[in-house]
């Protein structure tokens, strides 16, 4: 992290260093496209745009009244860093509401949170309102899905924002058409009248159909491994990433087993990394212990096997090597002394 006075001004620009891993964008992509976008959340009255946020040059944390004296740095007595945002937003489709400008200028102060080096589990510890202000995509670029709240300003200005892979945004608008014809299909109080519908859309080319599809099956409980199967193993990146952590996240205990034994099968039949390069991801980034582990041991194994058999050494592959270097050794430890606890409750229950 690197400190500087900022002459004329009595503050320093803290200029934040890189990403400590570098999966964090990853996984502000991943929650937003499975867990925070909706189509069914845009309102009419509201103004929705598909932008291109283009981050500002002065970018870093400032800390009014902070000075350097004979080398050494003063900070005032309750003095906090505030997060300068300023960039420019570029319109690439209105997709409700009337905005009529096609780019403006956008910038405020907020509250910086934390920055500096921290590993993915710090990272995973944070609160969900400090992850996004870091990977923000107001503060580093993107492309994104983002309300215009016109009569409000500073940070509320663009909220909701949501972040979209590289490639998705050709999908936005006629994922959203779509919705326009199809209102009810998406909701989960008409889910499983129209459960054959969504199961179709799985293997929808558009992600976001077939993304908010899962999720609508998910939160009645109908997603089911016949279904999730195919899409899972013809996707690749974000998009197979997001099914798999979707069928993760809703498919209940019992049914734990055949899903891994259906994601494993896919993972052994891959001739590349990029097949399952998603299914990596996903089990990096969404990774939750649970009873036993089992599964997830199951399914880091599998990765490993294929990393070693593809010879994977590249910074594309990075999710496989993240989750083989970072998980098993503390995936197996958890899952021995789970064991160990289960054979001493059973002793226990004998004795008594």
């Amino acid at each position: 992290m690197i400190i500087k006075i900022i002459t004329g001004f009595f503050c320093f620009n803290i200029i934040c260093c890189a990403d400590s891993f570098d999966s964090e964008i990853e996984l502000r992509l991943l929650r937003d496209v499975t867990e925070r976008l909706a189509f069914k959340d845009f309102h009419r009255k509201e103004t929705w745009i598909l932008a291109s946020l283009i981050r500002g040059e002065s970018e870093g944390a400032k800390i009014e009244g902070a000075y350097v004296q004979n080398g050494e740095l003063f900070i005032p007595s309750g003095a906090k860093p505030n997060l300068q945002i300023q960039g420019t937003c570029e319109v690439i489709a209105t997709l409700t509401g009337g905005l009529k400008s096609k780019s403006f200028k956008y910038g405020w102060k907020e509250p910086a949170i934390r920055f500096g080096s921290r590993s993915r589990e710090q990272f995973n510890d944070m609160d969900i309102s400090e992850q996004e202000q870091i990977v923000s995509p107001l503060r580093r670029g993107g492309i994104a899905i983002c309300r215009v709240n016109q009569n409000v300003d500073g940070l509320d200005f663009l909220k909701p924002v949501f972040l979209l892979p590289l490639g998705w945004e050709q999908f936005v608008e006629p994922g959203w058409k779509y919705y326009q014809t199809n209102p009810e299909l998406f909701r989960k109080e008409h889910a499983v009248k129209n459960q054959e519908q969504l199961k179709k859309l799985l293997k929808d080319a558009n992600p976001l159909l077939a993304v908010q599809s899962a999720r609508t099956l998910g939160e009645v409980g109908i997603l089911d491994n016949i279904s999730m199967s195919p899409p899972i193993s013809e996707s690749t990146g974000l998009k197979q990433a997001a099914l798999m952590y979707l069928f993760w996240k809703y498919t209940p205990e019992e049914a734990k087993s055949t899903f891994v034994e259906t994601i494993n099968t896919i993972v052994q039949r891959a001739k590349t990394s990029e097949e399952i390069k998603g299914i990596a991801l996903s089990a990096t980034l969404t990774y939750e212990p649970f009873d036993g582990l089992k599964y997830e041991l199951q399914l880091v194994k599998a990765l490993e096997q294929k990393q070693l058999s593809l010879g994977i050494r590249t910074e594309t592959d990075r999710y496989i090597d993240n989750i083989v270097r970072d998980e098993l050794e503390e995936l197996t430890q958890q899952a021995k002394e789970n064991e160990e606890r289960k054979k001493r409750r059973t002793a226990q229950s004998r004795s008594e």
